[in-house]
């Protein structure tokens, strides 16, 4: 069942303080409580984020297999794809906007890891030659706007051959009737352009979030106007998708 976003409560970490139960306070059954502007409430459990190289999904690991160079990491959680880098060689810049997931990267033994959101500024000088955008990672910047900022963002830190490795979806599925059409919202916003807030207990409210669903035609659309080709390197049935995202030259 959907329920009403609430108010937050200063300085909260819901994921971080689920990963650091599951963690370090060994709650196997550790979760977030997510809810949508669009959806009905769920549960992001926090072992999922602990998952091994082997039992990543197809997509996420073809993902690794595709990186290469320096990589950074953007949203890195718990390490899922940041470890199997490092361990592969790769060195590996660990970013996430979660004290408590920063914590267990740290104890993790991952060597560059940092508490930034997408949108703080990085060291003029540092560049990379792989970004990781996973588990839906290209909807980070929350809207159809926010993702073409954030491509400009990044861009002066993409060095010379880089790529940037995103997932998402096309989320027009959630808009079906019973007869099995599709009725999306008849308001200006894009479909895909969705809100989400999580919390953990009572004390761990944190503030609503946007979140990004791109379907893959429109990412090419999008990603073209600001310098940037696409290349789809997988796409399901259900419309889920990596993609390949290559600066275009000056």
């Amino acid at each position: 069942m959907r329920s009403p976003f609430q108010p937050a409560t200063p300085s909260a970490d819901p994921l971080g303080a689920a990963l650091r139960a599951f963690y370090f306070d060994e709650q196997a059954d550790a979760h977030a409580e997510v809810r949508c502007s669009v959806a009905d409430d769920d549960r992001l459990r926090a072992d999922y984020l602990f998952r091994t190289a082997a039992a990543l999904p197809p997509f996420e690991k073809l993902a690794l297999a595709q990186a290469r160079g320096r990589v950074l990491d953007v949203g890195a959680g718990a390490g899922a794809h940041s470890l199997p880098l490092h361990a592969r060689g790769l060195a590996v810049t660990s970013l996430d906007a979660s004290a408590g997931a920063v914590e267990i990267l740290r104890d993790r033994g991952l060597p560059d890891v940092r508490l930034v959101n997408i949108w703080d500024p990085l060291p003029p000088h540092e560049q990379w030659d792989t970004v990781l955008l996973l588990m839906n990672g290209l909807g980070l910047p929350g809207t159809i706007d926010g993702l073409q900022r954030y491509l400009h963002h990044l861009r002066p830190h993409l060095a010379p051959g880089a790529q940037i490795l995103g997932t998402s979806c096309d989320v027009a599925y959630l808009y079906e009737d019973e007869d099995g059409g599709i009725r999306l919202p008849v308001s200006g916003d894009y479909y895909g352009e969705v809100q989400y807030q999580m919390t953990y207990g009572l004390r761990e409210i944190g503030e609503p979030f946007p979140w990004l669903y791109l379907n893959a035609a429109l990412l090419e659309d999008y990603a073209a106007e600001v310098g940037f080709r696409t290349e789809i390197l997988r796409i399901d049935k259900q419309q889920q998708y990596l993609a390949r995202l290559i600066p275009l030259s000056d």
